[in-house]
């Protein structure tokens, strides 16, 4: 795997961060949603970011 430059990281870094937000506030919503229809939205929303947060920490080498 190619070297990452330093802002190549910090880009990285910052989407790991945003990602793990997005799953944090979209299970949050799951939690709360009454509809089970909407919580499992919330859920599918969640763990797409979950995805997106695992692709992203191999980039780093964190997994």
């Amino acid at each position: 795997m190619p070297s990452l430059s330093k802002s190549e990281l910090f880009a990285i870094q910052t989407l790991l961060k945003d990602e793990e937000n997005l799953v944090f506030r979209f299970s949050s919503c799951a939690r709360n949603a009454d509809d089970p229809q909407l919580r499992s939205l919330f859920e599918q929303i969640a763990a797409k970011h979950r995805s997106h947060w695992n692709t992203l920490s191999k980039l780093l080498g964190m997994e």
